[in-house]
């Protein structure tokens, strides 16, 4: 998942997967309690994993920037002050660390190849100044 859209692709469906909560309700007027918990999870976890600014993450859930900020703000403070949620923020940061930060089980291929050859050209060039350096000892000892 190199995108930020499939990475917003994948934190609203986990969390609302979790939460038990209709996607499209996110993008609701909706003030319910549950359901503005749900919006606050979603901001904080989608400016955490992508590069999304406040407007752009507002939009997807019909909200303005401020209504984002205010949202990453408040879940800042319940990891602080509430041991429920923050044990809840911390298994869902623990999935989206494993499935949403690039790491070497999300190398492409055709990257994994190109750095094979690197490698052996490496090797190479190292087993060459190895020769070089046993061959001046040679002559130096003479």
């Amino acid at each position: 998942m190199k995108n930020d859209q499939s990475k917003v692709n994948f934190i609203i469906s986990y969390i609302c997967d979790k939460e038990d909560t209709h996607i499209g309700t996110l993008r609701s007027k909706s003030r319910l309690a549950e359901l503005v918990r749900v919006r606050k999870y979603f901001c904080y976890f989608t400016r955490k994993y992508t590069d999304l600014n406040f407007r752009e993450i507002g939009s997807i859930i019909n909200r303005d920037h401020a209504t984002v900020m205010h949202s990453i703000a408040s879940v800042e403070g319940f990891i602080m002050y509430d041991e429920k949620i923050r044990d809840k923020i911390s298994k869902y940061d623990t999935i989206f660390k494993s499935q949403l930060k690039e790491g070497p089980e999300y190398i492409h291929e055709s990257d994994v190849s190109a750095f094979k050859i690197k490698v052996k050209e490496l090797e190479k060039e190292l087993k060459q100044i190895k020769e070089m350096l046993c061959d001046d000892r040679i002559t130096l000892e003479a």
